[in-house]
């Protein structure tokens, strides 16, 4: 059996098996704290605007990012830099595209987002 395993073992080997590429997950908590009175639906919308926001984001030059949204009753985002460890920046991947949103708004409406990188080997 062990002479099996070596045997596998050379042949992998010979064969230039490498081990599979780690993937990299990104998670996003998003705190709503400044949009009281949301309806259901609109908590919806928001909730889906802030994914859209995120879901470009494969990579992030420190590893985190922490930053606010503010959503105008006009459809409008705006967007600002918490500064992240020392990183006053805002991710391009956020900022890179331009996105709306469909939230029924009286006031502006400020969100915190925090977006965290992960490598996962496999």
């Amino acid at each position: 059996m062990r002479r099996i395993a070596s045997l596998l073992a050379l042949a992998l080997l010979a064969c230039g098996h490498t081990s599979p590429a780690p993937v990299t997950a990104m998670s996003a908590v998003i705190v709503a704290n400044h949009c009281a009175g949301l309806s259901k639906q609109d908590s919806m919308r928001a909730q889906q605007t802030m994914n859209e926001l995120v879901n470009h984001c494969d990579t992030l030059p420190h590893g985190s990012a922490t930053f606010r949204v503010m959503m105008y009753p006009d459809g409008t985002l705006s967007f600002a830099a918490s500064g992240d460890g020392g990183a006053e920046e805002l991710p391009m991947c956020v900022v890179s595209h331009r996105l709306t949103h469909q939230v029924k708004l009286k006031t502006e409406c400020g969100m915190d987002v925090r977006i965290e990188e992960t490598t996962i080997s496999q």
